[in-house]
């Protein structure tokens, strides 16, 4: 095969996929506060694995479930729900377990780069397929057969390899300024609390308010800066409840208005579009 030239396959073919475990083999309550993490639906990022509100196991059911270990070159998929969330297991995950919402994908065939399949995963006429292929009208959901008979195209091993490179790099930069983002949003918390909790905002002298004798006035919340206010939200913003439109109007081409639809679209301090609905409902 040349460099020029795309083969497919089933996905059947060249990997191992087996879903998380089921309820009865794991339960919340057996979840721990420290041991070997488990990585459920929420932990599934833009093809990175979340460290954040991580559940963890106690060693005796990590191998008990040593069946669902998930490896460096894993892929987990969403199982239910949001079935075109998939994320890569990198080393720093190596040796983790997956959660019966879960789905692993483990790649055994030496042609194929498996991070190049997670980014071929990725791509959105890929994820449109994968929605439109789930069983259930109410939860989509994901099973091994469905996966299984997945048709994946692929290049030469060296076009894989070097695809897999330029779009890591990118993402390391990507994760890179998150991180970036995070400590400035966390010194602009620190500044906002400082200023507009603890009440020791810059003075017309520049001096902290409260510690350099600001005058305070007694409110049902405590002493606050003088000539301040309480009010109640509802009188200087509208509050709307969230509307569900029917999800056959969902779509990824931008037909209609954005569709906001819950924590997925929460980003920094903005939320991000992923789906639009061409069949909005008025707001009440």
């Amino acid at each position: 095969m040349t460099s020029s030239e795309f083969i497919k396959v089933r996905l059947g073919d060249i990997a191992d996929i087996q879903t998380g475990p089921f309820g009865s083999q794991l339960h919340k309550r057996d979840y721990k506060e420290k041991g070997t993490p488990i990585i459920t639906v929420e932990h599934l990022g833009q093809n990175r694995i979340i460290h954040k509100n991580l559940p963890f196991v106690s060693d005796e059911d990590k191998e008990r479930l040593k069946k669902f270990i998930i490896k460096e070159g894993d892929i987990v998929f969403s199982r239910v729900g949001s079935v075109d969330r998939r994320a890569f297991v990198c080393k720093k995950e190596d040796g983790w377990l997956f959660s019966g919402r879960c789905l692993r994908v483990r790649v055994f065939d030496n042609n194929i780069n498996p991070l190049y399949l997670s980014y071929y995963f990725g791509l959105e006429n890929f994820k449109e397929y994968i929605r439109r292929i789930a069983v259930g009208a109410t939860m989509p959901s994901l099973n091994t057969k469905i996966m299984s008979d997945i048709e994946v195209k692929f290049p030469a091993k060296d076009v894989q390899d070097y695809i897999a490179v330029i779009l890591s790099s990118l993402d390391d930069k990507i994760e890179f300024n998150n991180r970036i983002n995070q400590t400035l949003e966390e010194i602009a918390q620190a500044i906002f609390k400082h200023w507009f909790v603890d009440f020791e905002f810059p003075d017309e002298n520049g001096q902290p308010y409260k510690s350099s004798g600001g005058e305070m006035d007694d409110s049902e919340f405590g002493p606050i800066p003088r000539g301040w206010s309480i009010i109640n939200l509802e009188e200087i913003c509208t509050i709307n409840m969230g509307q569900s439109p029917p999800s056959s109007s969902y779509n990824e081409t931008g037909y209609g208005l954005p569709f906001y639809q819950g924590v997925r679209n929460f980003g920094f301090r903005h939320p991000g579009v992923s789906v639009c609905c061409s069949e909005p409902k008025k707001s009440g």
